[in-house]
């Protein structure tokens, strides 16, 4: 007994040890932390998740529990966020690291998932197939280290669905076999909670496998129908464990889809359910060695890879005669339905929670590798009764498959290449050659040692990591990898910098970085999206699949740059935008000092407004115009903020496809001269001023307010633009600004001002506000959300959605004391749907139990008489 788990200890620390160590050979290789001064500070890595993992670190250190953040540009909901990023067990890894460190804890947290998809698989075919022979560390192995994995393992959060998938397989097998449903349910929660968004994607594949199991259990071979109808308590029972699963995740799934909903994503596009192909056949590619690299990583075909050895057994599992027709049919059956989820673009629509992925697609390989998986599992238990003429038929099949997956992305590539964005369909033909050497060796291996040794094991084994590595590290070409050393010392700095500027005052503010130092460590261009979560700050800036699209839109009207749905930057900032969304100060730093620059013209959280405020509506591509009405709304002064300039000549020449358009203008004020050109792509277009090319501090590819510089009154400006589009009277999209009048402005609206009390936080203020019949409304720093509750003099107000998506509260003339309280909305509906679902579940399981055991009891009963 003791040697039997010494033995079961050994095959699991084996499941997790391989694959840990083969990420970390792949690490050392490539220099990455902890084993180089090299960091994953790449791709939405380096812009989302370490800002996210630092943020949480930084709340679970604090114990700040509230969920509403104000590092969340204007301010947003952080309900979506911490349930679409941050939920994961794994993440309590980042404790045990400085907030400088977290690239470095992100890599063990990798390493450390990457180990427990081993296990978890090994557990699978340990209950499955009641051994736990060590040959099985070959297929855990290869799913823990499969294409999915090598191509997307720094998109960290999608791992834990890896883990609990082999763990589900087995629920689903325990219910169908032995009529218990727990291993199911908690799984299916556990997926769901974790990242709902493969939690979704396990249902489906939950489904498709409850009804293959139902077919295989099915020994008198009859209709899918007909086996489900004399099942129908076994089929009732999974839907309802099913549903039951989904519905306890409530508490987490209800408030986020509330959140969702308020995001770009919540936009459906009906011609991705059109039911038109995805890829042709060169998404074999994909079943060889490194079939994409991180180059191709936003558009691919679907990452199918497992390993050639493990390939090779599941095309031996079809063509093995000795293992039952039907048994091939149904499980063949499972992989077509998979394959076809992925190939017409409508059904893969579906699996992608009904939006087509933008980046990173095909995010449901990974199910497909885990059936082929079982296949070549199958296969290799019944390689003794295999001919050895199969294993020709194998590799010749394989060979075949491949190149004519390189040959059909051969012809393709440059017909596709001719597109803005198009799939990458192969890496190099090198890839080529060496997948046919290892076939080659694979097929050599299995003739020569045809009583299966321990020595064929262990060059199976060799042969089957060498070339999941060889895969790991292809698929990592073109990374351009962060600096650990210089982000953890300037990290430390910065944060300092920050530190300091946030103990200059109690009042709510918010602030603008103008030259972070960690953008050294980063050898991608990065654009400082989420610096607010790095250091604990407040902004503007933002990036993430759960920003509040209302918001982004209102910022973007009133000049500030958004690249897509995902992403709002700071840049376009003016001085009245700056003033009404309360940044008051200006950080500028080195690595020895910083200055802090404040600013007096700006308004506080909350100041009284006029009725006006109420039918104001912002309009497309008019930013300074948009700027000048709504200080106008506010202040109830007709004054023009904004000056447009003179225009003394203008001469517009054709170049090409090209306009140039050269200007002579005269600011009539001394000021920033702003532009904000419409439809204008800013990178591609060639701006100068008084003969000095004009240079934004980042890359701008859409219209966005810019600040060309400052100028006295009446002094000639020529300004040239070269750009494809056409503008009409470019002149009357800029504008200076009238200090005067903007100071007498500020002055006037500072009159009425909210004051809070210091102990506000990010989801609670409380303070005096006083108004008159002039300015009836309240208007607020603070996006519209409905979780915002306001109480004005202890009685509920309703607050409104004005100037796109801010808030604003109508009060009577006098003093009041408002208080405003945030909760998450359907958090409370999600945790009574939650608990009655999962009392349901747990009644109906106690209730079962009791039944079965009074069963039992009769049964001896009957059996003592």
């Amino acid at each position: 007994m003791h040697q039997v788990k010494k033995h079961q200890v050994y095959y699991y620390l084996g499941a997790f040890l391989i694959p840990f160590l083969l990420v970390a050979i792949f690490f050392m290789c490539r220099q990455i932390t902890p084993f180089g001064q090299r960091n994953l500070l790449i791709s939405d890595m380096g812009t989302q998740y370490v800002p996210f993992l630092t943020d949480l670190r930084q709340r679970l250190l604090t114990h700040d529990w509230s969920f509403y953040a104000f590092n969340l540009s204007l301010g947003d909901n952080y309900f979506p966020l911490m349930a679409y990023y941050l939920i994961s067990p794994f993440n309590l890894v980042i404790l045990l690291f400085p907030a400088a460190a977290l690239p470095l804890a992100v890599s063990w947290i990798i390493m450390l998932k990457i180990g427990a998809i081993g296990v978890a698989m090994a557990f699978y075919l340990s209950k499955t197939y009641h051994n736990h022979y060590m040959t099985n560390l070959f297929f855990t192995t290869a799913f823990a280290c499969c294409g999915f994995v090598a191509n997307y393992f720094y998109t960290v959060m999608w791992l834990d669905a890896l883990i609990l998938l082999p763990l589900i397989a087995c629920g689903i097998q325990r219910l169908v076999h032995q009529n218990k449903s727990a291993l199911f349910y908690w799984t299916i929660l556990a997926t769901i909670l974790t990242n709902f968004y493969l939690g979704y994607m396990s249902c489906l594949f939950a489904v498709l496998f409850y009804l293959y199991l139902v077919l295989e259990d099915n020994h008198r071979q009859t209709k899918l129908v007909t086996t489900l109808k004399t099942k129908w308590r076994l089929t009732l029972k999974f839907f309802e464990t099913l549903i039951l699963s989904g519905l306890s995740s409530a508490m987490l799934l209800l408030p986020t889809l509330l959140g969702m909903l308020q995001t770009g994503k919540s936009d459906f596009s009906k011609q991705t359910f059109l039911p038109l192909p995805k890829f042709g056949l060169e998404a074999f590619v994909q079943t060889g060695v490194v079939g994409s690299n991180y180059r191709g990583r936003l558009a691919h075909t679907p990452t199918i890879y497992i390993g050639l050895t493990i390939t090779f057994f599941a095309i031996l599992f079809f063509l093995n005669k000795q293992i039952e027709r039907q048994h091939r049919i149904r499980l063949g059956g499972l992989l077509l339905t998979l394959a076809l989820s992925m190939w017409l673009r409508s059904l893969n629509t579906i699996w992608h929670m009904m939006q087509e992925p933008k980046g990173f697609p095909y995010r449901n390989t990974y199910f497909f590798s885990f059936i082929l998986i079982l296949c070549a599992y199958e296969a290799w238990q019944n390689r003794y009764h295999s001919c050895p003429k199969l294993y020709y038929w194998a590799a010749g099949l394989m060979g075949s498959f491949i190149s004519l997956g390189y040959l059909a992305a051969w012809w393709r590539q440059p017909l596709l290449s001719a597109k803005k964005t198009y799939p990458q369909l192969y890496v190099g033909w090198r890839y080529w050659l060496l997948d046919l050497l290892i076939i080659s060796l694979i097929l050599l291996i299995l003739i020569k040692y045809r009583q299966m040794s321990r020595r064929f094991n262990m060059a199976l084994m060799l042969v089957l990591c060498g070339e999941l590595l060889v895969n790991f590290y292809g698929s990592f070409t073109g990374a351009k990898t962060g600096n650990e050393g210089i982000y953890q010392q300037n990290y430390q700095i910065e944060h300092q910098w920050f530190y300091k500027a946030h103990h200059q005052t109690s009042d709510f503010y918010r602030v603008a970085n103008k030259n972070s130092l960690i953008n050294a460590a980063y050898r991608e261009p990065y654009y400082n999206y989420n610096d607010l979560l790095l250091f604990n700050s407040r902004g503007l800036d933002y990036y993430s699949s759960t920003i509040n699209d209302h918001t982004r839109r209102m910022l973007k009207r009133l000049g500030y740059y958004s690249k897509n749905a995902r992403r709002i930057n700071s840049f376009g900032a003016t001085e009245l935008t700056n003033s009404l969304f309360s940044v008051r100060y200006q950080l500028t730093m080195t690595k020895d000092d910083y200055n802090l620059f404040e600013r007096n013209d700006v308004l506080p959280f909350g100041f009284g407004a006029t009725a006006a405020l109420r039918h104001f509506h912002l309009r497309s591509h008019q930013a300074l115009a948009n700027q000048q009405r709504l200080f106008q709304a506010i202040s109830g002064s007709p004054a023009q903020f904004y000056r447009a300039p003179t225009l003394v000549s203008q001469q517009v020449t054709a170049i090409g496809k090209r306009r140039l358009y050269r200007l002579v203008l005269k600011p009539k004020k001394t000021g920033q001269l702003y532009a904000a050109l419409p439809n204008v792509n800013i990178q591609k277009a060639t701006i100068q001023v008084n003969g000095k090319k004009h240079k934004t501090r980042i890359k701008v590819d859409s219209a966005a307010v810019m600040s060309l510089g400052y100028f006295t009154a009446k002094a000639p400006v020529t300004l040239s633009i070269e750009t494809r589009t056409k503008l009409k009277q470019p002149q009357r999209y800029m504008a200076t600004l009238d200090q005067v009048a903007f100071d007498q402005a500020i002055m006037q609206i500072n009159q009425r001002p909210y004051q809070i009390k210091p102990n506000w936080r990010g989801d609670f203020f409380t303070g005096t506000f006083t108004t008159d019949a002039r300015k009836p409304y309240l208007l607020l720093s603070l996006p519209f959300d409905p979780g915002w509750q306001a109480k004005v003099d202890g009685q509920s107000k309703k607050i409104k959605r004005v100037v796109g998506n801010l808030s604003a509260l109508k009060v009577t003339p006098g003093q009041h004391h408002i208080t405003l309280r945030y909760e998450v909305p359907g958090l409370r509906l999600g945790g009574w749907l939650s608990f009655v679902s999962m009392s349901i579940y747990l009644g109906g399981l106690c209730f079962e139990s009791k039944s079965r055991f009074k069963h039992l009891n009769l049964r001896k009963g009957g059996k003592r008489s």
